[in-house]
């Protein structure tokens, strides 16, 4: 067995020569503990709320979106329809028309964004956000959403008032004809859905009709897939088969900055509780000063029996090593038991009808264990810099 090794193991194992020793000892297993379950927890709570984030966004949207190279416009074919379809794990396509507009209702009005759908995209990402009445079936009509028609109060009874919908025309506008400037569409609400932000949707044709677009014309086709790969297995299959000249959206890259911006939150917030373990592995500094203190006879002898003191210090990394992985193990045990419990029984909540998001993942765990170690390791070189020849002799 190596002789270091084998000596750190004895003096973890033994009971230290004085209780004070021993008390220091125990509370640097314990802060070890602690911040190793704190650390391990926050980064669990925040995979959760980035997974939460994403289903939440991304509820009413399919998994991947093909978009133009350059420009809005996307020139679909039967061809591309089939060179998609041709992917096993491909479940629908379908069309997607966005674009700012005006609607006013009974002289209220807002800016909204409007979203030419098709039959399949309906069935596919819409169905269960529906609140009251149906989606679009006819080119006159239109479903809101839930803010948009608080803002500006419309019923479904009322369909006396026709909602107008305004988009500006393409082309030289006469100054002296300023109500010519606008291409209007008169509409009927069939339905409303749940959506935070000023969202309505309309059938396809209308959306096209609106923007003067031909019938073989979209801004975007949007892709569901089933799980069995990921976002970018399904992204390059996709990319194989109908080549690189158009744009292929992932999740990731469709939530763009936001994505960015979720994860340096969780960077910063590693960083603050790796502070935290840090500070709470000074005891461990403190328990390996003691340590070598309390060993100070034995070391000479061990030295003057010729071992060299880069052997000697490797004695107390190694201590710091276990400490501090046996100490790891034990926090993420006892963090990944609170994280099941919260899992099962949603202890605590962010309101009374959402439990606070937490999710298990193996990188977690090994960016917990390993920073872990680490700390460990730094701390008992910090507290073996002081063995020298000189501390022996005196």
């Amino acid at each position: 067995m190596n002789t270091p090794f084998y000596i750190a193991k004895k003096y973890f194992l033994t009971k230290k020569k004085t209780s004070s020793a021993n008390f220091i000892n125990i509370t640097a297993i314990i802060g070890v503990i602690i911040g190793t379950m704190a650390l391990f927890i926050i980064l669990s709570t925040f995979s959760g709320l980035e997974k939460l984030t994403v289903e939440i966004l991304f509820e009413k949207n399919s998994t991947l979106k093909i978009e133009p190279q350059s420009g809005k416009k996307l020139t679909i074919s039967s061809s591309l329809f089939e060179q998609i379809e041709h992917i096993p794990e491909i479940t629908s396509v379908s069309g997607l028309i966005e674009e700012k507009v005006q609607l006013t209702y009974k002289g209220r009005g807002d800016f909204i964004y409007l979203r030419g759908i098709d039959s399949i995209y309906q069935k596919t990402n819409l169905d269960s956000l529906r609140l009251f009445g149906e989606l679009p079936i006819y080119d006159d009509e239109i479903a809101l959403a839930n803010s948009i028609v608080a803002k500006l109060d419309i019923t479904l009874e009322d369909t006396q008032d026709s909602i107008k919908l305004y988009v500006p025309k393409v082309g030289k506008i006469k100054v002296n004809s300023p109500q010519n400037a606008f291409k209007i569409e008169k509409v009927i609400m069939t339905g409303i859905f749940h959506e935070e932000e000023p969202i309505a949707y309309t059938t396809i044709q209308l959306a096209r009709e609106l923007l003067n677009l031909n019938s073989n014309e979209v801004y975007a086709l949007e892709i569901s897939h089933s799980q069995v790969l990921s976002d970018e297995e399904i992204k390059q299959k996709i990319e194989k088969e109908i080549g690189t000249g158009y744009k292929i959206l992932t999740q990731k890259d469709q939530l763009g900055s936001f994505y960015k911006m979720l994860k340096t939150e969780n960077i910063m917030v590693y960083l603050i509780f790796t502070l935290i373990l840090i500070i709470s592995t000074f005891n461990l500094i403190g328990s390996i000063i003691i340590l070598i203190i309390e060993k100070r006879e034995d070391l000479v002898t061990l030295h003057a029996m010729g071992m060299d003191f880069s052997r000697i210090k490797r004695i107390f990394l190694i201590e710091g090593f276990v400490v501090s992985f046996i100490g790891g193990l034990v926090g993420i045990f006892l963090g990944l038991i609170l994280i099941i419990v919260q899992q099962q029984f949603g202890i605590v909540r962010v309101n009374s009808a959402l439990p606070y998001p937490a999710e298990i993942t193996l990188s977690n765990f090994g960016i917990v264990l390993i920073t872990v170690i680490v700390i460990g390791i730094l701390a008992s070189f910090i507290g073996t810099i002081k063995l020298t020849k000189e501390f022996l002799k005196k």
